[in-house]
């Protein structure tokens, strides 16, 4: 025989004494899966009970001024939560719109407030409103309605306010989770 064969004959050999072993090694092997809690997300939600003018005043002329109440329900769900409570006043619609520098909006702190144990509310100098601690919320808010009789602005006319029209239908609160400071 010559000495390709031979080489041949030794390789499918060894070949197959491999293959033969490769299926009787024995060694053991486990697992295991994690025994954890799944993570579940809360939730941040936002309502506005109806509410009442203070005095109730038909058509305005300038010097009123009426408070709006209502009642804001924030569910706020989650362990570090925290948040800011702002009045969208961009919402309110004036017609005409030149009047729109004729009226002073402001919003400030209604009757006491319900606050979940622990749980923290500010009403701040920007007119926001903000939260710190997880849990529902019951927010009085006043919504003041200035129409001043005297104009700080000499460059508009007092007259354009006669006829206007204020609505506050679409004027809405928005509530955002602002970043906690996590230990």
């Amino acid at each position: 025989m010559n000495k390709f064969t031979k080489g041949s004959i030794a390789a499918s050999a060894a070949v197959l004494l491999l293959l033969g072993g490769a299926g009787s090694l024995a060694y053991w092997n486990d697992d295991a899966a994690l025994a954890v809690d799944p993570i579940n997300a809360g939730q941040l939600t936002i309502d506005a009970s109806t509410g009442a003018w203070a005095p109730e005043i038909a058509s305005w002329v300038p010097g009123d001024q009426a408070v709006y109440s209502t009642v804001l329900a924030v569910v706020a769900e989650g362990d570090n939560i925290q948040g800011t409570i702002e009045l969208e006043l961009d919402s309110v619609e004036i017609s005409p719109l030149e009047a729109a520098g004729q009226f002073e909006l402001t919003l400030g702190a209604g009757a006491a407030a319900t606050v979940p144990d622990g749980a923290a509310l500010t009403f701040n100098a920007d007119q926001s409103i903000t939260f710190d601690g997880p849990g529902t919320y019951a927010i009085p808010v006043a919504l003041t309605v200035e129409f001043p009789f005297n104009l700080s602005d000499e460059n508009v006319s007092p007259n354009i306010s006669q006829n206007a029209s204020v609505d506050f239908d679409s004027v809405s609160f928005t509530v955002t989770q602002t970043a906690a400071m996590v230990p």
